[in-house]
């Protein structure tokens, strides 16, 4: 949070909480192939692979790394 601006989006309570309104959303409303690319905290990679597993194991997924080799980036196609 040192680094972050003072107008920056920090979430109380559910860190994935709006990524599962876009997931859910977008489950939905994207067409086939669809793709949603999302930045991430590398901290949530863990709780990110369980809530796509419950909940969309039809959509694929991968989880890339960034210039410091932490888990930084989440890119899906439904």
């Amino acid at each position: 949070m040192n680094h972050e601006p003072k107008n920056a989006f920090f979430v109380s309570g559910d860190p994935l909480k709006y990524y599962k309104k876009i997931l859910k959303f977008s489950f939905t409303n994207l067409n086939i192939n669809g793709r949603i690319y999302f930045e991430i905290n590398s901290l949530y990679k863990d709780d990110f692979e369980k809530y796509l597993a419950a909940n969309f194991s039809n959509v694929s997924y991968a989880f890339l790394k960034d210039m410091q080799g932490d888990y930084r980036f989440l890119f899906l196609k439904f």
